[in-house]
């Protein structure tokens, strides 16, 4: 047998994801918060964890910074992949102008024919055998217009996955941050719990009202929210303007639930908003860490297709939508 506060629920509930945690964390602040006016415990616990979270935040904020760059940088070196098959037939028809495949001259400069440059399995690998290519087609003069092609496109092949690594690295470092810092979070939020229970032990049921209970027992893959039916979770520039693709109704209520500080301005038209100074000034506004439920008809027109969100404030933020 084993007392169930044996272990700690608030390393084992987030399952590894920093998003589930953060929600985790600030519904326990927003709570204590709300309630440190009313009694000197309350506020007390709410300034043990209110510059915990701060310091979490900013640890969270740069590991969101690190993470648009990595992501981006793997999908671009991932396009320049799928671009080599087009260069190396280029580079075949323009090497075949002066030497045919049947000569000696062409097997040199392809020893291994075309499939030797789909050969290598790691990514260093494919940009090496580029680079080969570029050293072997150098011998012969005539193809000077090739290897001149060949070398524009291993540069771009040796920038984009010195730009990948770079970027992976600092999310690695910001990710193991975050997760040392985690752990501290979560022993803090433990004790919490303790003075929680024991300020409210002769009525158990108020400390609920503390922890995000919800949350702390959905289950979902490793690293990754797992949403709810109709809940949706995005992440938004600073001063980025972007459409949502959801499906609603005249009856749909939004519910909207904002982290890290940002602010947003929502609203629905019957066009998809172009630019930032197109946002009309009727709009739904959601700030700092706060939970706010729209109608449809507080957007726009009830019958407008299109739903907008604006982040206007200077940092990228997190949101989750639920439609009722």
């Amino acid at each position: 047998m084993s007392w169930p506060y044996s272990t700690n629920p608030f390393k084992s509930s987030h399952n590894n994801s920093f998003v589930k945690f953060v929600i985790i964390m600030h519904f326990t602040l927003t709570a204590l918060k709300a309630a440190k006016d009313d009694d000197p415990e309350y506020l007390a616990m709410y300034n043990i964890l209110l510059p915990i979270a701060d310091d979490y935040d900013a640890l969270y904020a740069l590991w969101l910074a690190a993470r648009g760059p990595s992501e981006g940088s793997v999908e671009a070196f991932a396009a320049i992949i799928r671009e080599e098959s087009a260069q190396v037939h280029l580079w075949d028809m323009g090497v075949q102008q002066h030497y045919l495949n049947t000569t000696i001259e062409w097997a040199k400069m392809f020893p291994d024919k075309l499939s030797g440059f789909y050969t290598p399995t790691t990514e260093e690998g494919k940009v090496l055998e580029v680079q080969a290519f570029v050293e072997r087609a150098k011998v012969y003069p005539l193809v000077d217009t090739v290897m001149d092609m060949a070398v524009v496109f291993h540069k771009k092949m040796d920038d984009g996955l010195k730009l990948k690594d770079a970027d992976q690295k600092a999310l690695y470092k910001a990710s193991t941050n975050l997760k040392n810092n985690q752990d501290f979070v979560a022993d803090e939020l433990f004790g919490l719990l303790g003075k929680c229970m024991y300020f409210h032990r002769n009525a158990p049921l108020k400390t609920d009202s503390f922890f995000d209970l919800e949350e702390m027992h959905t289950k979902q893959s490793t690293g990754e929210i797992k949403l709810k039916v109709n809940e949706f979770q995005y992440y938004v520039g600073a001063h980025k303007l972007i459409t949502l693709p959801l499906n609603h109704t005249k009856k749909s209520v939004i519910k909207v639930r904002a982290y890290l500080g940002t602010s947003f301005k929502l609203f629905s038209d019957s066009v998809i908003t172009p630019t930032v100074d197109k946002i009309p000034n009727t709009t739904c506004h959601i700030g700092e860490k706060e939970i706010a439920e729209f109608k449809m008809g507080q957007l726009g027109a009830e019958n407008n297709p299109y739903i907008m969100l604006y982040n206007d404030s200077d940092e990228e933020g997190m949101l989750v939508i639920t439609m009722k």
